[in-house]
């Protein structure tokens, strides 16, 4: 498995990068806020890239999806939501078996590292960071209905808060949510926000937040990826993703060495994962003749 896979990594994308398929080549994309990743299984010929890519091939794949979604590629290190997305894109994307089998020892391995290495950092999950900003009770509205919404909404529920959910599709995101009793569903075309404070988390331009939410004094919490190049100026009590982090910088001691253990246990479960499908990589040089 390991032999032939691949995969095609994009930090900070601008959401007009684009993949052309190429003839016998299957390409699956997983995509966050922060990063586009696309996987393949196929040998690896020559891609015709609108935008470039870092490419990582075999072993040197494995162990960077396995650093991804131990979230140490992520402003917060250690952070869960990576993790959470990429089991929902595993469950609602139809694999190939290659890749199933693959991703499968991936989820074991991630669990693995972070019982080992990654628990206890501090709260480092964009969900405890956001519950410490706000008061409580709070009155709350949530701009999206994702994946990462609902890896945030456990936080934000604790505390009894009163919670709106702004969403392009209210009857899909009411099932989706359904688990959440004190939540009510808004459209987000058809509403506008009126709480104290507002969570950004859906590929809105900075424009159109600034329509949606007409009090200048609501705390805003942008988690978009383009949050700095396209930030809100409206706001008096403005937290966009890059900003809201800084503050986790007295526990980076901690977090540095837990990174680097992290790190040398991905390596070395990559390496003996790479090794039990290629016993003799080097071919027969391991054989002396006397």
């Amino acid at each position: 498995m390991l032999s032939d896979f691949y995969l095609l990594h994009k930090k900070h994308p601008t959401g007009t990068e684009k993949i052309s398929r190429v003839a016998g080549q299957n390409l699956y994309a997983f995509k966050t806020c922060l990063r586009h990743i696309y996987f393949g299984h196929d040998s690896l010929g020559p891609l015709p890239l609108e935008q470039d890519f870092e490419i990582y091939k075999n072993q040197k794949a494995y162990e960077f999806l396995l650093e991804v979604l131990c979230g140490l590629h992520s402003p917060v290190v250690g952070e869960t939501e990576v993790f959470g997305q990429f089991k929902t894109f595993c469950q609602n994307t139809e694999l190939s078996h290659g890749l199933k089998k693959l991703f499968s020892q991936a989820l074991t391995d991630v669990k693995k590292v972070r019982v080992q290495h990654l628990l206890d950092l501090g709260g480092q999950s964009y969900g405890s960071l956001i519950r410490k900003l706000l008061p409580a009770p709070a009155q709350v509205s949530v701009v999206g209905a994702g994946s990462f919404v609902r890896d945030i909404l456990p936080w934000i529920y604790k505390d009894q808060n009163q919670i709106e959910v702004f969403a392009r599709d209210g009857e899909k995101a009411q099932k989706d949510l359904a688990s959440f009793q004190r939540l009510q569903v808004k459209n987000i075309f058809c509403d506008q926000i009126n709480t104290p404070v507002a969570i950004i988390a859906a590929p809105l331009s900075a424009r159109e937040i600034e329509a949606l939410i007409p009090d200048a004094n609501t705390l805003v919490i942008d988690l978009r990826g383009e949050s700095r190049e396209d930030a809100c100026t409206k706001f008096s009590n403005y937290k966009d993703l890059h900003c809201f982090f800084e503050k986790i910088q007295k526990n980076q001691s901690q977090i540095l060495l837990a990174k680097s253990n992290a790190l040398a246990a991905i390596a070395e479960i990559s390496l003996q994962r790479y090794l039990t499908e290629n016993p003799r990589p080097f071919g027969w040089e391991d054989i002396c003749v006397w």
